[in-house]
This record gives structure tokens, sequence and C-alpha cells, in this order.
């Protein structure tokens, strides 16, 4: 993926990364529930995998803002024009591989090379990256725990790739009015966690990435995202 390095003197947040860039602990963590209603009623009606359906639109999110695909590089700071996604994937024996995908294609062409990359990485005996490890997002799925906040891991106070992890989504009944009554819709909402090194992003560039999620999951459910 090719990039920009962005220069310092007069990149608008300096002075906030060079603050954040100090703290021993510069990550901010949010954990949202993210509604999956359409996403889940098209994945079934057309036997469609989950997994991936949901990854397509959570890559677009994140590649619509910026400073998710800005990186912290040898004291100053580089933006990707666009990044893909390293994902954990069940290996046989027990233990998981990474896997390297690419949301920047149509739906049908991205699915195809989804499932090849994932049946490489399955079949991969070590646990290595063939991508430039800093040009992905990281995600992370936890479909056992539908979890209300949850911790990453991250190596050093310089990580600056933000990291996503998904948990068990649920089915809920939520009140709505038609025509003058009360009637109880299906819901379905899943936990979406993303992480962010504060130096190049806040609650404002996690909020545009939620509220990008939440169109680009319509716009899957509608068909429109091809």
């Amino acid at each position: 993926m090719s990039y920009r390095t962005a220069d310092l003197e007069k990149f608008p947040r300096r002075e906030l990364f060079e603050h954040f860039s100090e703290m021993y602990f510069p990550f901010v963590q949010v954990t949202s529930q993210v509604d999956i209603t359409g996403l889940y009623a098209r994945v079934k009606a057309e036997r469609l995998p989950f997994f991936l359906s949901f990854v397509f639109c959570l890559g677009r999110a994140a590649n619509r803002v910026p400073e998710l695909r800005q990186r912290i590089r040898n004291g100053g700071i580089v933006e990707y024009d666009g990044c893909g996604l390293s994902y954990t994937v069940a290996a046989p024996d027990g233990t998981y591989r990474y896997c390297n995908i690419r949301c920047d294609l149509p739906f049908d062409r991205y699915l195809a090379e989804a499932k090849e990359a994932q049946r490489i990485a399955e079949q991969n005996p070590h646990l290595t990256e063939d991508e430039d490890p800093e040009s992905c997002f990281y995600l992370s799925s936890l479909p056992w725990v539908d979890f209300t906040g949850i911790s990453l891991p991250f190596p050093d106070n310089r990580f600056s790739v933000p990291s996503f992890m998904m948990g068990k989504y649920r089915e809920s009944l939520v009140p709505a009015e038609r025509d003058g009554t009360v009637i109880f819709e299906k819901h379905m909402t899943m936990p979406v966690c993303i992480q962010v090194h504060h130096a190049l992003a806040d609650g404002r560039h996690i909020g545009l990435f939620f509220e990008g999620l939440t169109e680009e999951l319509k716009r899957f459910a509608e068909g429109s995202a091809e």
C-alpha cells in the first residue's frame, strides 16, 4: 500500500501528537452495540458468510476516516492511501493464523479473494504475514461473548495500528409505532470494539467510524455497497 509522510510543521494535531506520544498508555478503547439487522437478514437470505460480510463493511468504514489510516513511524506520521484488514482464522491445531484481505473491491470479487486468502492462511504452519503489517487494520473475533468492554493487546506505546474486536450477536425486541399501534420489531446487535492511538485519533474520529459503519451496513443490506 502506498503512503505519504505528513509535514509535522503543518500538521493540525501536532501538539496533541506530541502530548499523547509521550504517555505510557496513549490508547482510547470504545465498545458500542452495532445494529446488524439488515446485514443479518441479507446474509440469511442469500446464504452469505456472516463474518466476511461484516468485515467487508467494517473495512470500508474504517478507510473512510483518514486518521485511522495514519501511523506513527520514526517519530513522524505517515498516512496510507488505503488499508486492508489483518484478522485471525482458526488453524487445525486449535491455534490461529493471520489472514490479510482487501475491502476496496466489489463484494463478489472481495468474497472470492477473501475465501482463498483464508484457505491459505489456515494451512500456514507459521504465525507470519506477507503484507506490510502497518498497512492493515487489525481485527479479532470473540463470537462466544456478548461483551460490553474489552482490552486489546499492544506491543508498546508507539503501536498505532487501529485494532477492532467483534463479539457475539444477539436478538432483541424493540418497540416501534405503526399506524398508532405499538409493535415489537426484531433487531440484531453485536458489540464492536475499536482501539486507536490518541496521538492520531480521538473521540470525533471514533464517532465518524461508527457512523460510517452504520452507513456501510445499511448499504450492504440494500445491496448498494457492491
